[in-house]
């Protein structure tokens, strides 16, 4: 993982906020993963790097990482 432990905690406003709305308005939901995969760490650094600055560049190369996964969330309501 590049980016470490997530930032956003349960109990942190956007989580909390999200919460909300998911019980107030009965909004369904379901996660799933998605695999970034590069040919190489260098062409992954060519991406990331230049976002995410030298740390993320340090890590990259030193752990020859050439993936990333990403959660994604998918949020929808049933309308009669």
């Amino acid at each position: 993982m590049i980016l470490g432990v997530s930032r956003v905690t349960d109990e942190g406003t956007e989580r909390v906020e999200n919460n909300l709305l998911i019980e107030k308005f009965e909004i369904s939901y379901f996660d799933f993963d998605t695999i970034q995969s590069y040919d190489s760490p260098e062409h992954m650094l060519s991406t990331y790097g230049s976002i995410f600055g030298s740390d993320v560049i340090h890590y990259i190369r030193e752990n020859k990482i050439s993936e990333v996964i990403w959660t994604n969330r998918v949020q929808y309501l049933i309308v009669n």
